[in-house]
């Protein structure tokens, strides 16, 4: 099949990506693809390469600044529908677009405590690898085997894999972070898994795979993580006291309130105290530009309140940036990604 064509065919004209973005930001991307399987999202790629169309890549948008306007020739490739689950070589290969929170789940499934920390973590289970996902000491590299790949500098695009020891994993950090490799998804460790947890995991993923649900927003993902966590307590006379610990810890601190991305900067460990605690020390809190603010309510969180701009948020970053340089001496480091305009 012609490429120009392939890539029609998986796509959408003019959708707003802030539909698919936890701050609820971003402008209309010209082309708009979902790929559902990993022969469609080798198929898009490789036809991307042989037209030398530019794309983008992303999960469910909860850690990402998508700009108010977008390249007009750029696909943005959305991996929230690439939802696949099996049993490998007796370990547990979940893919890309899995939600991080549904690891979570099939720890309750399994009776697994050490899957259970990510539970209302947002995004995929393809950036939660990326960035090596944690809550307080336990992080996602811990429950994992073997990474599957895409490297996206070779011509032509075929599976690789990785294994655990050999991703540099460390504070939110990895080896992807470092090189144009695309993760696919990964094998965690899940021995003695029965076909009965296996059909369980797929029914959640088939509810995640309805079309009507968005996961992208932040009430409706975490609507849909409790409703799905009571569902099992009932059906598997099991008291979740740990997740619902989560749950509460979350929502006193309001990190569902307002459309967000959650923490904007990593913490300094090197200067020793967090990033959030210095932007309060600045005074910053509260301070609005536009549709943004700095959270009330937590230093490192950058709120849309009132129908931001992504360049509402650029500016808080850039003041936030600017005046710790100027009082702590160092530039604290970004944790969301910013995504390039359409210049």
């Amino acid at each position: 099949m012609n490429s120009s064509v392939e890539i029609e065919k998986f796509c959408q004209k003019n959708v707003s990506l802030a539909l698919h973005s936890s701050y609820q930001i971003g402008g209309k991307a010209t082309y708009f693809a979902e790929p559902e399987t990993t022969e469609e999202l080798l198929n898009l790629l490789n036809s991307c390469k042989k037209v030398g169309m530019d794309y983008y890549i992303f999960g469910y948008g909860t850690n990402i600044l998508f700009p108010d306007q977008t390249r007009e020739d750029r696909i943005f490739i959305s991996l929230k529908r690439y939802l696949e689950s099996r049993l490998n070589h007796g370990e547990l290969f979940l893919s890309a677009g899995v939600p991080l929170s549904l690891i979570s789940l099939i720890g309750v499934i399994s009776n697994k405590t050490d899957f259970q920390f990510t539970y209302l973590l947002p995004g995929s289970v393809g950036a939660g690898i990326y960035i090596n996902a944690k809550y307080y000491e336990e992080q996602l590299s811990d429950l994992l085997d073997t990474i599957y790949y895409l490297d996206l500098a070779k011509n032509r695009l075929s599976l690789e894999q990785i294994s655990v020891e050999q991703c540099e994993f460390g504070y939110k950090t990895s080896t992807f972070q470092k090189k144009p490799w695309l993760i696919v998804g990964a094998d965690f460790k899940f021995t003695d898994c029965s076909q009965q947890e296996i059909n369980s995991i797929n029914r959640l993923l088939s509810k995640v795979q309805d079309r009507n649900l968005n996961l992208s927003s932040l009430a409706e993902f975490k609507s849909f993580f409790r409703t799905e966590l009571s569902n099992l307590e009932t059906e598997l006379d099991v008291a979740c006291d740990y997740l619902q610990e989560v749950d509460q810890f979350r929502e006193d601190r309001n990190h569902f309130k307002y459309p967000c991305c959650g923490s904007v900067f990593k913490n300094n460990h090197s200067y020793g105290t967090p990033t959030g605690a210095l932007i309060d020390q600045l005074g910053l809190k509260g301070k609005k530009h536009g549709g943004a603010m700095i959270a009330p309510y937590h230093g490192n969180f950058i709120i849309n309140h009132n129908q931001a701009q992504a360049s509402d948020v650029l500016y808080l970053i850039n003041l936030i940036t600017e005046l710790i340089d100027k009082r702590y001496g160092f530039i604290p480091e970004p944790e969301v990604i910013i995504v390039g305009d359409k210049r």
